[in-house]
């Protein structure tokens, strides 16, 4: 409708590229599309923190992760409001140097203050937690997830995970995944007893 709306192009870079994980659409073919959308949102916009975000994806496709570091920076720093940045740069820390597990937090926390609504990002916070041992700050925040969206059967089931497989709590477990199948019954194929 509007190609001179650089946000929009930014949104189908990102649309295309969590495609790659959730739909299983091709890499080799998305990402000369997801290249296109955030070129054209930076022409419009050099400016647009969103865009250097999706184009840190490309850069850490191509294995460029010098050039990674520096747009997810130049992201913060062009829009430090834009939650999103911090905890995809917290992710690509996470993923790429264990050394900076701190800073890795210390960026999934700042997104999760400045968006505690979104489901992506509490749930992220809640399985960083979870990964290292932090079993009682995990349970606090898969709890604080639910709260917000008693809908969001997946915070059911990392939850029930958490106590079935971390804290040996059976009950809470089959009680959580008795909660999400009902929330769901076409995704949860089991009618746990």
């Amino acid at each position: 409708i509007d190609p001179l709306f650089a946000l929009a192009w930014v949104g189908v870079a990102d649309s295309l590229y969590l495609s790659i994980g959730w739909t299983g659409a091709s890499a080799e073919e998305v990402y000369p599309v997801i290249e296109d959308a955030v070129r054209n949102a930076m022409a419009i916009d050099n400016g647009l923190g969103e865009a250097y975000a999706s184009l840190a994806w490309i850069h850490r496709y191509y294995g460029r992760n010098d050039e990674v570091e520096i747009a997810y920076q130049k992201a913060i720093e062009l829009s430090p409001n834009y939650a999103s940045a911090y905890q995809w740069y917290s992710n690509h820390i996470g993923t790429s140097d264990p050394l900076r597990i701190e800073e890795s937090l210390d960026l999934l926390q700042k997104a999760a203050k400045l968006d505690p609504r979104s489901r992506i990002i509490g749930l992220n916070l809640s399985q960083y937690y979870a990964q290292r041992g932090l079993y009682t700050l995990a349970e606090r925040q898969y709890r604080k997830l639910i709260e917000i969206h008693p809908d969001f059967e997946t915070g059911y089931v990392f939850l029930a995970f958490l106590y079935w497989s971390n804290m040996g709590q059976f009950d809470k477990a089959l009680a959580l995944l008795n909660k999400a199948s009902a929330l769901h019954p076409e995704f949860y194929f089991l009618n746990l007893p």
